[in-house]
């Protein structure tokens, strides 16, 4: 159910939200980018969402930013620069920032930062432009990159990647990139072993890294068979959010259709639930996908060595606004405790919803039927058929009538 929308007329009006996220050492606050005749980053209370705490300003738009430890904001413009904000400093006006000379590396708009392990940043621009900075020291980047790949020994076979969506796991330095043609591929910081997928037919919107392919966390911890850690979500301009595996031979998991004419804006998997998905769309709704109830299907049975298209029945809410109803959803955050999820629109207001309990609490029964799934579809080496079967698990099988199984947050 929707608990709190921060919007403020004086700051929202005429402007969208580009990203809006949790502040994970504040549980208490989120912080939104918006982009309009001129950007801004607000910062936002639970306990006040009619006015921001912080209002954090630029001559550029901002297209995504980044929390460092507890004072620390960096943020991707329009321009193509860096840009970053010291909450304990008195004034609103970035205390760094990139060049724009003849230095700079980016000259598109930057699509992510990601932090990296001793105190350095990298950030990916739209023209495939990837830079590694000293956050301490904005003036020069460390290292600049272009992402040329090379999917085989050939130089012809280089490809020049033009990117929507990023996505990194810093323990590992791979970086995970959609483009606009629709293609998913993974590689490494320094471009090594790199790996071409084909789920969409349009542009990429977002992209998300299993939970499970971050050391450390309760996801990679209970990932006893190694199959969640390979894991990608992706949401697209062709109606449809897809699950891919990078390690399996029979790489599209599943295709999530949304219905037609429907943008797919954004998608995070859950950081408690293995198997829960939740997504964005352009016609204000957000969904909850249980890919277990997905992969379980006796479609999904049936067909193990291709891409399983659900006729499971998500959970979904729609999200309005005051200020303009029905709005554009643009993108979506998780909560750390899996109990919230933020959502932006293209009206310029951010929404909390706060999930039920049965979403949003763990359920090792359900991880394990996920896990089961995805044991079906990439046998362990040297294990039988039946490993992991639903009786290991003690659920039912269950069939084609999971689409009678929707149910609303």
């Amino acid at each position: 159910k929707i608990i709190t929308q921060f919007y403020s007329k004086t700051i929202c009006q005429n402007r969208f939200v580009t990203q809006a996220k949790f502040w994970p050492q504040r549980p208490e606050t989120v912080f939104c980018a918006y982009a309009g005749e001129q950007g801004e980053v607000a910062l936002w209370s639970l306990a006040r969402p009619e006015t921001p705490e912080a209002r954090l300003g630029s001559q550029t738009c901002i297209r995504c930013i980044k929390s460092i430890n507890n004072t620390l904001v960096l943020g991707g413009t329009d321009t193509g620069q860096i840009v970053l904000w010291d909450l304990r400093q008195p004034h609103t006006v970035p205390v760094q920032r990139t060049p724009l000379d003849s230095h700079a590396p980016h000259a598109e708009p930057i699509i992510n930062i990601f932090e990296l392990p001793g105190d350095l940043c990298a950030a990916v621009s739209i023209d495939g432009v990837l830079s590694t900075w000293s956050i301490a020291q904005l003036q020069r980047p460390i290292d600049v990159t272009e992402l040329t790949l090379n999917f085989s020994h050939s130089t012809s076979s280089q490809q020049k990647i033009f990117v929507s969506a990023a996505d990194a796991i810093s323990s590992s330095s791979t970086l995970l990139l959609g483009s606009d043609t629709g293609d998913l591929y993974q590689t490494t910081m320094s471009l090594q072993n790199s790996i071409k997928l084909e789920p969409h037919r349009g542009l990429v919107a977002s992209l998300h890294a299993h939970p499970a392919a971050h050391p450390g966390t309760q996801s990679r911890i209970r990932d006893v068979h190694n199959r969640r850690r390979s894991l990608v979500a992706t949401a697209a301009v062709d109606w449809t959010a897809t699950v891919s595996d990078f390690d399996g031979e029979q790489n599209n998991v599943a295709t999530l259709d949304h219905g037609p004419h429907v943008t797919v804006s954004a998608c995070q998997w859950s950081p408690s639930r293995a198997s829960l998905l939740a997504t964005a769309t352009s016609d204000g709704y957000v969904y909850l996908w249980n890919l277990g109830a997905v992969l379980d299907s006796k479609h999904a049975r049936k067909h193990l060595h291709h891409s399983v298209k659900s006729t499971y029945k998500p959970a979904k809410v729609l999200v309005t606004n005051p200020a303009s109803p029905n709005a554009a959803l643009n993108c979506l955050d998780y909560a750390q405790d899996s109990k919230h999820i933020l959502v932006g629109d293209l009206s310029g207001a951010a929404t909390l919803l706060t999930l039920r309990d049965d979403f949003a609490r763990p359920d090792t029964q359900d991880d394990a039927r996920f896990d089961a799934a995805l044991v079906r579809r990439r046998p362990l080496q040297n294990a039988t058929d039946d490993i992991l079967s639903d009786d290991d698990v003690s659920l039912p099988r269950r069939g084609d009538d999971d689409s009678k199984n929707g149910v609303v947050l």
